[in-house]
């Protein structure tokens, strides 16, 4: 079987922390046109760097500029795990070893190097002190910035085509599972957006009452651009739920996502909100499309209600 992918935006993908890159050990600097969005004297306090997954060492080579790989891959870990969901014991687990995933090779001219953004200060209850006289208690004005200004992480970037390759060793049923896996995790992804439009939704009514009640001091330009960007972040994910596309999230830095798939009255989410500063929306965001023909043969054995037609391509 064979599965085309989109990015929606960024993926972020890069191996445990020992494969970091770091400045003067495994890089001397960064050229002017390897990083996004960012001013030349910026580029000269990135300490760190973050690799995507490639099949090349770039460590110790503090006398050279920094450059990206010449080829980079989606581990096939990495997409099974987004695909079928968390590992099962049982029977379940004997049916997952039968799918077989390849990695999935990515052309380098895919992949930049950014800044991972975030909005911070959303959930407070400690307070500091005013530096005014009344000494009053406010809290901290949100923002999104870059977090950690001086790391910078080789992304995916949005809008790549890529293709994965799934056998089976045991199609009939290994196939079957699959499918009703992949639709499960489709529905997930929809409700964890779901669910991140309405806690976006809280956080700018709190975020309101903060100003109105004094909490936070109002930006001298009288503009609180957090609370836009916020407001768009939400308008853009309702659009995405809006279309029939088929989603997953890859990879990391989702942030409140992780928490998102049983929100509740109960449950308190206090994560990070790391949000692509370009799309505004989450990172790891991608849509999955099945070949036409699978999809008959799939009409076959389930009826109708297995994908949406929309994400079918010939």
């Amino acid at each position: 079987m064979k599965l085309k992918f989109k990015t929606i935006s960024p993926v972020i993908l890069s191996p445990r922390m020992e494969k970091a890159l770091y400045k003067n050990v495994d890089f001397k600097g960064i050229s002017e046109d390897d990083m996004v969005n960012l001013e030349t004297e910026k580029k000269e306090k990135i300490n760190i760097i973050y690799p995507f997954y490639s099949y090349e060492d770039r460590n110790l080579l503090c006398e050279r500029a920094f450059s990206y790989a010449k080829e980079y891959y989606i581990p096939a870990s990495s997409l099974k795990g987004a695909l079928l969901g968390n590992k099962k014991e049982g029977e379940e687990d004997i049916i997952r070893s039968c799918i077989l995933f390849k990695d999935a090779r990515i052309d380098n001219s895919h992949i930049r190097l950014r800044n991972l953004y975030k909005f911070q200060y959303l959930y407070q209850e400690t307070k500091e002190k005013a530096d005014n006289k009344k000494q009053e208690s406010v809290y901290k004005t949100p923002k999104f910035t870059p977090f950690f200004a001086g790391i910078a992480i080789e992304m995916l970037e949005r809008n790549t085509n890529f293709e994965n390759e799934i056998l089976f060793k045991s199609p009939e049923i290994s196939k079957k599972f699959f499918i009703r896996r992949l639709n499960e995790s489709f529905d997930v992804t929809k409700k964890k957006l779901r669910n991140y439009v309405t806690e976006t939704e809280y956080r700018i009514e709190e975020i309101e009452s903060w100003i109105k009640n004094g909490k936070i001091k109002k930006q001298k330009n009288g503009s609180e651009d957090y609370i836009d960007k916020l407001r768009e972040v939400k308008s853009n994910l309702e659009e995405r739920l809006k279309s029939d596309e088929n989603m997953i999230f890859l990879g990391g830095y989702k942030g409140i996502l992780a928490g998102l798939s049983q929100l509740d009255e109960t449950h308190k989410i206090q994560n990070g909100f790391y949000i692509d500063e370009d799309t505004l929306l989450p990172y790891g965001l991608v849509t999955v499309v099945l070949n036409k023909n699978e999809i008959d043969f799939l009409y076959q054995i389930y009826g109708e209600n297995i994908v949406h037609e929309t994400c079918i391509t010939c």
